[in-house]
Parts: structure tokens; C-alpha cells; sequence
């Protein structure tokens, strides 16, 4: 709505062609910026109150733009809609994913992708029927509204569980299913509470196996436990269901009940909460770069889980439920393969030790009689090589 009317202006603000070619693209260059505060902003504040601060950067680059007194103006307000776009991804999916019906949770889902058509489509159309200013003031009101229609909505069930708030997440689980009574919701919040239940009873048991095992084998089994699991479930979903069951339309579930799917998926929630990579992250970067290098780890990790949960929905949609647990299975087969060679065992050692793994020439850290016996033959190989 911007570049027509200022690009190469007689008169009034005015950009070059090559800064025309920065403007139209900053945007997107700044998305990822934003993407790294969206995880640590959806865990900290809770669902709800991310849907409102995601919408500031927005007001802020909308007021800027209609107020844009200089081109470098125009350049922050454009990179903070990119950057407040970056932020928004995440929680939006998030919410709609954990408050929706699951009968209703593949249709939401869409949606959210059509509402950003819908965006896209409107900025063009505000572009064309008013100068660019008013244009932008126009577009300031979608935040606007959002922010003072979010304060309306609930919590979202299960970061209230995640918080030990029970009772909060009780009534906001009734509230989101029409305002029903607790008998009502009862299955579906017990099925919430298991859920919760069993991750944090498998961190209370990582952390007796993590002093009996080490933390390499303790992550290195969980991982390849996980993957197994994964695989069991496609080759379940390929034998067993047809093309036409899809998780997100609960009307094409088989009316046949099988137990062993849901014990696959169960082992899978199991293995996936033993890991303890938030631990290792203090551990294997060296001191001058700690700080930095364990900020961008674990915002790097919230852009996988965004990612992850974006891509879901489109994956089972084309590769159905067998194909995307083959392709999570695969995911975690690589990682096991990759994390055997490359990832040294941390429990008890100090930093100093650990960073002497990583200084030093050994980079392969595995310790176990596969790789040892695999290095005694090289050596013995090398040995006798060098003895002609």
C-alpha cells in the first residue's frame, strides 16, 4: 500500500528503487527475529496473554507508517510488522489447537491459514482505495479490535495444568465447550489431567535414571525408544486404518477400538518427556559464549515445535497418519544416530572437563564396546600398517 505512491515521489517522502527492493523485503527478513521471542513469550505469560502482546509490535508499526516522517521511519515500522508477524505465528496456532473441539480442531486450523489470505487481500484493497497514510490507519484497527476482543477469551486448559492451576482450567475447559457443566467435560479434562500426570512423573524419573545411567544413555534411549514408538504407530496406521482417517475430522475415525495404538502413543509421550536436553544446554557450550549460545538453542527449539505443530496438520493431510509417523520416525533415527557419535556423557564432570572434550581431537565421543571395538580394529589396522 506504500511503495505506488512513494517510490520516486516528486514531492513528500520519496525512495529509490533500491531502497524500494529493502522495503518490499524487510519484513520477511525480520519474521525470524520474531520467531525466536514467540516461545519463551507462549511459556512465560500463558496463551492468552501472548494473543494480546503479539498485537503491540503491530499498533506501534501501524502508527509508525501513517506517521512516517522519514524513509528510515517507514524502514522500522515495516520491520516491526515482520517482526510482530514472526511473533503472532505461534501463539495463534497454539491456541487454536489447544482450546478446539476435536471434532472442529482441523477446520480451525484452516482457517487460520485463510484469515492470512484474507490479510494479505485486505492491505492490497486498502491500498488501492485510500492514499497510503489513512490506508495504514485503516489497518492500525485490526490489533486494535483483536486486543479488546482477546481480553474475552479464556486460558487455554492446558498451560493452566502445566501450571498446577486445576480448578482455572476446569472452568476454562467449560467455558470453551458452551459454557457445559464439570460432569459434562469430565472425560476430556481426566484424559488432560493423564496427560500432564504422566510427563511430570517421567522428569521426576529421569532425574533418579540420569544419576544411576548418565545423562548420554538416558537421552540416547529415550530418543530411539521414542522413534520406535513413532514407527509402531505407522505401521499400525498402514495395515490397519484407511486412507480416509484423518486425527483433525473426528467422523472418520474407524468405529472398531483398538488398544494398541493408544499404548504406542502413550510410550511415546513417556520416552519423549525422559529426555533432558534444557540440562545439557547449560553444559556443553563453552564460557565466553554460554549466555548467547544457550539463548539461541532454545529459541532455535521453540522455532521446531512451531514448526512442527504448523506443518502437522498439512503433512498427515498428504502422507496420512502412516506417512507422518514414518517421517517423525525418521526424525528421531537420524537424531539417535547423530547424538551416538557426537554427544559425550556430561554427568559428573565439570565444565572444565567438558570443554576439554570439545577442545580436544577427539570428536567422536560414543564409549561402549560397539565403537570402542570399531576403534581397537582401527588402531590395530593402523598399527600394523605403519609396521611395513
Amino acid at each position: 500500500m506504500v511503495l505506488p505512491a512513494v517510490l520516486n515521489a516528486p514531492k513528500g517522502l520519496s525512495i529509490t528503487i533500491e531502497q524500494a527492493s529493502w522495503f518490499g523485503s524487510i519484513a520477511f527478513l525480520c519474521q525470524p527475529l520474531g520467531s525466536l521471542f514467540s516461545g519463551p513469550l507462549l511459556d512465560y505469560f500463558g496463551r492468552k496473554k501472548a494473543l494480546f502482546i503479539v498485537n503491540i509490535p503491530h499498533v506501534i508499526a501501524w502508527l509508525l507508517i501513517y506517521y512516517a516522517w522519514s524513509v528510515p521511519v517507514l524502514f522500522i515500522g515495516n520491520a516491526l510488522l515482520g517482526i510482530g508477524t514472526g511473533i503472532m505465528e505461534a501463539p495463534s496456532i497454539t491456541y487454536v489447537g489447544e482450546v478446539s473441539d476435536p471434532s472442529l480442531r482441523g477446520i480451525l486450523t484452516t482457517l487460520t491459514n485463510s484469515f492470512t489470505s484474507t490479510g494479505i487481500f485486505m492491505a492490497y484493497l486498502l491500498g488501492s482505495v485510500l492514499p497510503w497514510r489513512q490506508a495504514a490507519l485503516a489497518a492500525l484497527s485490526i490489533p486494535l479490535i483483536t486486543m479488546v476482543l482477546v481480553l474475552f477469551v479464556p486460558e487455554t486448559p492446558v498451560w493452566l495444568l502445566s501450571k498446577g492451576r486445576q480448578k482455572q482450567a476446569l472452568r476454562s475447559l467449560c467455558r470453551l465447550r458452551g459454557w457445559a457443566k464439570p460432569e459434562e467435560v469430565k472425560e476430556e479434562f481426566d484424559q488432560l489431567v493423564l496427560t500432564g500426570a504422566v510427563f511430570i512423573a517421567m522428569n521426576l524419573l529421569s532425574a533418579i535414571i540420569v544419576k544411576l545411567i548418565g545423562k548420554r544413555k538416558l537421552i540416547l534411549g529415550a530418543l530411539f525408544a521414542t522413534s520406535c514408538c513413532s514407527l509402531g504407530i505407522s505401521v499400525y496406521a498402514g495395515v490397519k486404518l484407511p486412507s480416509s482417517v484423518f486425527s483433525y475430522e473426528i467422523h472418520t475415525f474407524p468405529e472398531e477400538k483398538s488398544f494398541l495404538p493408544v499404548l504406542l502413543f502413550i510410550l511415546l509421550v513417556c520416552f519423549s518427556s525422559l529426555g533432558i536436553p534444557w540440562v545439557l544446554l547449560s553444559e556443553v557450550f563453552p564460557f565466553r559464549s554460554r549466555g548467547v549460545a544457550t539463548s539461541l538453542a532454545a529459541a532455535f527449539s521453540y522455532i521446531i515445535f512451531f514448526l512442527s505443530s504448523k506443518t502437522n496438520y498439512n503433512i498427515e493431510a498428504n502422507l496420512h497418519l502412516s506417512g507422518t509417523f514414518a517421517l517423525y520416525s525418521a526424525f528421531g533415527l537420524i537424531g539417535t544416530v547423530y547424538l551416538y557419535f557426537f554427544l559425550p556423557e556430561t554427568e559428573s564432570k565439570t565444565l572444565l572437563e567438558i570443554e576439554a572434550f570439545y577442545k580436544g581431537n577427539r570428536k567422536i565421543f560414543a564409549d561402549d564396546f560397539l565403537i570402542n571395538a570399531f576403534r581397537k580394529k582401527r588402531n590395530d589396522s593402523n598399527e600394523r600398517a605403519s609396521l611395513y
